[in-house]
């Protein structure tokens, strides 16, 4: 039976917008015949700053699925100690066996071209690290997901969830992930003015919340006056 593990690269780990789509496409990789496992990368660095548990896992698999957000147009700063660790650990060994690897970038923008910079340096990684690299999808407006359960989170979510099941019936064909799940995976559910308004507005309560005045939100304390 073929392995794929889904690496979640979220410092919120188990409660970040990256769990639910890893967990939903894990899903349809059982459904195609493959063992899965779950590996959130900040908790298991904070454990072992190695990381020779994961990395000796990463050994032994046929498939890794990638989730991360973005960040400052990058990856996680954790995320970013993980591929040097584990590329340090790859780069003179050859693998017996095809592992392919994906990469899914979510970010908080409404426009999903945001998330290809950080995709290139997935790429990067995997090809330099002896990994098939297969693709990858970039989703905008991650913070439509939530910590729903992508079944439970109705037509929201609708682009996301037929992205990943093209990118798992792709996958299970030893295919690469099709242009149309990249296209399906950067739709938004409501128009991006919608998106913005709604986001703005949640900011708003929040700083509500904290005691916060409008105005806070609106701070620069770093800039030249």
């Amino acid at each position: 039976m073929p392995k794929a593990i889904g690496l979640i690269g979220s410092p919120r780990g188990a409660k970040s917008n990256s769990k639910p789509i890893a967990d939903y496409l894990l899903g349809k990789f059982e459904g195609q015949g493959f063992e899965t496992e779950t590996v959130l990368i900040y908790p298991e660095h904070r454990k072992d700053p190695a990381l020779k548990g994961v990395i000796e896992k990463l050994d032994g698999v046929d498939l890794v699925a990638l989730v991360f957000p973005l960040y400052i147009d990058s990856l996680p700063a954790r995320l970013i100690r993980a591929f040097e660790l584990i590329h340090k650990h790859r780069k003179d060994r050859k693998s017996s066996k095809d592992q392919r690897f994906m990469a899914i970038c979510q970010s908080g923008f409404p426009e999903s071209h945001q998330n290809l910079l950080a995709l290139d340096m997935c790429k990067c990684f995997a090809e330099l690290s002896g990994f098939r690299w297969i693709g990858g999808l970039p989703i905008g407006a991650g913070a439509i997901v939530g910590e729903q359960n992508l079944v439970d989170a109705g037509g929201r979510v609708y682009f996301i969830r037929n992205a990943l099941d093209m990118t798992a019936e792709a996958i299970a064909r030893n295919e690469e992930i099709p242009e149309e799940a990249i296209v399906a995976a950067s739709k938004l559910p409501v128009p991006a003015w919608l998106y913005r308004l709604i986001g703005n507005s949640s900011w708003k309560q929040r700083a509500k919340k904290n005691d916060l005045r409008k105005r806070a939100l609106y701070a620069k304390p770093y800039a030249r006056h």
